[in-house]
């Protein structure tokens, strides 16, 4: 297989992070989206087989990716792929909940002419569990918990791989930089990168400030699972300015994170059910009101 010419960006984290923004940015700067509808049903597919979700609290087992079922999970995406790609250029691919499935993606890549680069994109935590309050309704350790395992599935597989993490925080008020981070993290030059484009970039932002969390409160003010969510972000926030950091933080956080993994897995998995249960006694009572008004409708026009 002649060298591999075109490189992939994947752009990895939750949709509230930021992704959508980085996204943009690369495409206004010369590097297309993989679009596909067939790729798209296939990641899908692939994250029903597992059981995960962009939203999943839980992790995704290590042992899955060894399973039988991924061969011809891999096989799918590889071929969905393989026409989508370039000679030479660039080319990025963000999709929902693509951290959990990374290993499973590598295996597809690995097979084809294409250098993959990952794109990591970070943003606090509490900022991130109050976009996700506004738009899902949830509590904030379970939004702390999801933050958490898309962030550690996003870390783990790509260490040692051309990676950058990029803060949404600097591309919203810096993109300038932001972007340099990237380039020079990467080794790669945007082809299409501008003052214009950048200009561009910034009116086509939402009028709408960032979503702001109401207070950053010190981690021994808040939840165990906002200490290690803070722990992560502060270690990637360090790599992303250069900064020595403990090597072995992530792999502390994930055995911390084993028995919140159960606790508030039941937790949430309990209010679930409770809500389910006033949404069917809502229903019902909708119900049994329509059955009053139409007999009294049917009573007052007999009268």
């Amino acid at each position: 297989m002649a060298p591999a010419t075109a490189r992939l960006l994947l752009v990895l984290g939750l949709p509230q992070a930021g992704g959508d923004q980085v996204r943009r940015a690369l495409e206004l700067c010369g590097a297309p989206h993989l679009a596909g509808a067939g790729l798209m049903a296939h990641h899908n597919r692939a994250l029903m087989a597992a059981g995960t979700g962009w939203q999943a609290t839980r992790s995704l087992p290590t042992r899955w990716f060894g399973s039988e079922a991924v061969p011809a999970l891999g096989q799918q995406l590889a071929e969905e792929l393989a026409p989508l790609l370039p000679e030479h250029g660039l080319r990025v691919l963000q999709l929902p909940g693509l951290e959990r499935l990374l290993p499973l993606w590598q295996q597809a890549m690995a097979g084809l002419p294409v250098q993959p680069a990952y794109v990591l994109v970070l943003r606090h935590p509490l900022e991130v569990a109050e976009a996700l309050r506004r738009s899902e309704g949830w509590s904030r350790d379970k939004a702390l918990l999801v933050w958490l395992q898309s962030t550690l599935a996003m870390e783990a597989p790509t260490r040692g791989q051309a990676r950058v993490v990029i803060e949404q925080e600097q591309l919203h008020w810096d993109p300038d930089g932001a972007l340099n981070r990237l380039e020079q993290g990467l080794n790669l030059q945007l082809p299409e990168r501008s003052h214009e484009r950048l200009l561009q970039l910034e009116q086509e932002r939402p009028e709408q400030p960032l979503a702001q969390a109401p207070q950053h409160p010190l981690a021994a003010e808040g939840s165990p699972l906002l200490q290690l969510a803070l722990e992560l972000h502060g270690w990637l926030q360090a790599e992303a300015s250069g900064q020595q950091r403990p090597r072995l933080m992530p792999e502390v956080i994930c055995q911390q994170l084993a028995w919140a993994e159960a606790l508030y897995g039941r937790t949430l998995v309990e209010e679930q059910q409770q809500r389910q249960q006033a949404e069917a006694q809502l229903e019902q009572l909708q119900s049994r009101r329509l059955v009053r008004l139409s007999r009294w409708l049917r009573r007052d026009r007999a009268a």
